[in-house]
């Protein structure tokens, strides 16, 4: 089979990851294609190509004028069976494009605009998304069974080496977020509510890059620190004694579990209802100290026994 994966946004998050991950898994049986912009790198030099397998075709296409004649042209001389869009830009063009195959959309947030209903077919990661599609949408949902990647389980000495690259002193408690630093992504609730719970020799750190680092450097304190984007991310998981997920909206927090899968057992993970965290509810807690407390009560329960992985608090 012919497969065509097109995402045109620049560097390199979860949706990213996701693309890079599913192309590069199915390159292994099948001919795949993944459609970039030309400028696909961030400013902090980031990419989704970095990630894929030598055996993705990866083809880009001009960033903003010719765009979709550029990736009509790529389907004529690709002629997929099938192609595969990520984010709303992409399922806009493949909309409009003329191709003689069928065409789905991962949704990696909720539906974004009316093109998405023009495909064939959606793939939901969660169940309220599914719950959001209306009836009059005569597609194909598909509800996604999340694809981990296998990730190897590290030796205590390459544990103790990413915790030492962190500055983490071996007794010290490492709470640990991964996401791209976006006001969306709740990171400023988490540096408040870290200040707040003033918990005994522990420290905060949180992975990613993005447009708030600036102003999310501004709210640091001590024993915080944000080192910035790390390509093999999926290994310091399992350096983390507590991951948090403080996505401010519905967080697709499972795919985070393919990191932790090979890090700390999970106490529970419920793939009908992935855990998050909403703002409204961390507001109240920072406001009254109640999350504090909650917070640093279970810290030290877990502290001598690392490794409860995915809870809702």
């Amino acid at each position: 089979m012919r497969i065509m994966h097109l995402i045109l946004s620049r560097g390199f998050a979860g949706s990213e990851r996701y693309a890079a991950e599913l192309a590069s898994f199915q390159a292994a049986e099948h001919e795949v294609m993944l459609i970039v912009r030309r400028t696909h790198r961030s400013r902090f030099g980031t990419s989704v190509v970095d990630a894929v397998s030598n055996r993705v075709q990866v083809s880009a296409v001009p960033t903003w004028v010719g765009t979709q004649r550029s990736v009509e042209r790529r389907i004529q001389e690709f002629l997929p069976d099938v192609i595969h869009t990520h984010l709303r830009r992409s399922s806009r063009i493949i909309a409009r494009a003329r191709a003689h195959a069928p065409s789905v959309a991962t949704l990696h947030n909720r539906v974004n605009g009316p093109h998405f209903f023009e495909l064939d077919g959606l793939i939901c990661n969660g169940h309220w998304q599914v719950r959001e599609i209306p009836s009059t949408y005569h597609g194909q949902v598909f509800k996604l069974n999340q694809l981990f990647t296998p990730h190897r389980r590290l030796e205590p000495a390459e544990i103790a080496a990413l915790r030492a690259s962190l500055d983490v002193a071996p007794a010290q408690y490492l709470i640990g977020a991964v996401a791209r630093l976006a006001h969306s992504k709740g990171l400023d609730c988490l540096i408040e509510a870290f200040r707040a719970a003033d918990l005994p020799n522990a420290r905060l750190v949180i992975l990613g890059e993005g447009r708030e680092r600036r102003r999310l450097e501004r709210m640091l304190g001590a024993n915080m620190t944000m080192p910035g984007f790390r390509k093999n991310v999926k290994d310091y998981y399992q350096a983390f004694d507590l991951f948090v997920c403080p996505s401010t909206p519905r967080a697709l927090a499972a795919r985070h579990a393919g990191g932790l899968r090979c890090g700390p057992a999970r106490r529970r993970l419920d793939r009908r209802r992935m855990p998050r965290v909403d703002r409204r509810v961390w507001r109240r807690s920072i406001s009254n100290r109640r999350w504090s407390r909650r917070w640093r009560r279970y810290c030290g329960a877990t502290r001598h026994r690392p490794g409860n992985g995915w809870r809702e608090i």
